[in-house]
C-alpha cells in the first residue's frame, strides 16, 4: 500500500490487497486479516483526493473462486460506489485534500470551459465547483467542522445518495455541518458519509504552490543555503 497523504502532480496508484498479509489466497487466513469495508472506503477517499488511482487485489482460491468473505467486501464496496459514484468518477482533487485524518475532499465542475483539461485539481469557483466531503468517522456530537469550506448565502449542502439537505453554520474557520436531524436509517452507508457542497465561497488557494514551496525550502535547508523570498512561488 502506497500513500503519501498529500497531492501529487503526477498520477499514482494505491495498490492494496483485501488480505492484509498476502496478494494470493491463504487457506489459513482469518476474518481479522481482511480489510473492513470502512478501511477500503477510507483508502478510496484518501487516494482520489490526492490524485491517485485505487487498485484492489483479490486472491482467488486454487479453483479460481472468490471466497465468501472477499465476495462480501467487494459487494459492499460496490454498493457504496454505486450510490456515491458522483463523488468518485469524473472527479479531481480539490484545492484542499483534507481537514483531518477522517475528512477528505474530492470535487467536480459543472463546466470545463476555460479550465485546462490536464489540470491536477479543480479550482474553487462559487458557481462552477462542486465539493464532496468524505466523512470517515461519525462525530460524537453530530457536528462536523469543515475549516476549508467557506459559506456564501447560496451554499447548499446535501447528503450524497439522497435529496436530504444538511444544516450548516459559519464557524470562526470555515463551517460546521449539523447531522442531528438526519435519522440513522436515512444515511446511505454506515461506513462513511459523503456530503455534496455547492456554491461555496471562491478561493484562490493552490495546493501545488504550497507543495513546491515546501520542496523548495527543504532543498535549500539540505544545502545549507540561505532561503530565498518565496512570496511569488
Amino acid at each position: 500500500m502506497y500513500f503519501l497523504g498529500h497531492l501529487l502532480e503526477r498520477k499514482w496508484e494505491n495498490c492494496m490487497t483485501l488480505d492484509r498479509a498476502s496478494w494470493g489466497y491463504r487457506r489459513n487466513m482469518k476474518a481479522d486479516d481482511v480489510h473492513s469495508v470502512q478501511d477500503l472506503i477510507s483508502q478510496l477517499a484518501r487516494t482520489i483526493s490526492c490524485n491517485g488511482n485505487f487498485l484492489l487485489n483479490v486472491g482467488p482460491d486454487k479453483f479460481g473462486r472468490i471466497v465468501p468473505i472477499f465476495e462480501d467486501r467487494l459487494t459492499k464496496l460496490g454498493e457504496f460506489v454505486k450510490i456515491h459514484e458522483e463523488a468518485i468518477f469524473e472527479t479531481k482533487p480539490w484545492i484542499h485534500q483534507n481537514d483531518s485524518f477522517f475528512i477528505w475532499y474530492t470535487s467536480s465542475v459543472r463546466s470545463e470551459e476555460g479550465l485546462p483539461s490536464l489540470r491536477v485539481f479543480n479550482p474553487q469557483n462559487t458557481e462552477n465547483t462542486i465539493i464532496y466531503a468524505w466523512i470517515l468517522k461519525y462525530p460524537d456530537d453530530n457536528k462536523v467542522a469543515l475549516p476549508s469550506v467557506h459559506l456564501t448565502k447560496k451554499t447548499r449542502i446535501t447528503l450524497v445518495g439522497t435529496n436530504i439537505k444538511v444544516r450548516k453554520e459559519r464557524a470562526a474557520k470555515g463551517c460546521i455541518v449539523d447531522l442531528s436531524e438526519i435519522h440513522w436509517t436515512q444515511f446511505p452507508s454506515k461506513d462513511a458519509i459523503v456530503l455534496k457542497i455547492e456554491f461555496a465561497a471562491k478561493s484562490n488557494h493552490n495546493p501545488l504552490k504550497i507543495l513546491h514551496r515546501n520542496h523548495h525550502h527543504h532543498h535549500h535547508r539540505r544545502h545549507h543555503q540561505p532561503e530565498e523570498d518565496d512570496s511569488e512561488i
